[in-house]
C-alpha cells in the first residue's frame, strides 16, 4: 500500500513540476513578443497586435496572433505592413527550434511622392523554421 501511495505522489509531483513548466514557458513567450516589440521602438518601428493566445498544452506551445501592423513613420516614405495570422510553434523539451508561419498574404502600404500605395504580398499559407543557439541568436 505504502508503495502505491508514493508512486501515486511521485506521478503527481510530476505532472504538477511539468504543467508549472508549460506554464512558465508559455508566460515567457509572451514576455519575449513584448520585448522583441520594445526592442524595434528603439528601431524607430511602430508595431501593434492582437493580444496573442497561447495553446498547445501539453505537447507543444503555440504562439497565435491575429493581426500584427509594423510601420515606420520616422522614414521620409512612411510604410506599413499588416499580418493577420501569424503564429509560431515550438515544443517545450526543443525550445531554440521554433517553427511559424502565416496564414494570409501580407498586405503593404506605402506614400509615395504623397500617393498612397498598397500591395499584397506573399502566399495564401507561408511557414519557416529557425535554431536558435543558447543566448538566442538565429544558428546558420
Amino acid at each position: 500500500m505504502r508503495v502505491i501511495v508514493i508512486t501515486l505522489a511521485a506521478f503527481a509531483l510530476l505532472i504538477g513540476g511539468y504543467v508549472y513548466w508549460w506554464n512558465s514557458l508559455a508566460d515567457l513567450a509572451l514576455v519575449q513578443v513584448e520585448n522583441w516589440k520594445a526592442q524595434q521602438k528603439e528601431r524607430g518601428y511602430v508595431i501593434t497586435n492582437s493580444m496573442p493566445e497561447v495553446s498547445g498544452f501539453p505537447y507543444r506551445l503555440k504562439l497565435d496572433i491575429q493581426k500584427t501592423v509594423i510601420e515606420n513613420p520616422s522614414r521620409f516614405e512612411s510604410y506599413s505592413a499588416t499580418i493577420n495570422d501569424l503564429w509560431a510553434v515550438t515544443q517545450p523539451w526543443k525550445i531554440n527550434h521554433l517553427i511559424f508561419g502565416i496564414e494570409n498574404p501580407m498586405q503593404l502600404s506605402w506614400v509615395d511622392k504623397e500617393v498612397e500605395k498598397t500591395a499584397t504580398l506573399g502566399a495564401s499559407e507561408a511557414i519557416g523554421s529557425a535554431l536558435f543557439s543558447n543566448d538566442g541568436n538565429l544558428k546558420n
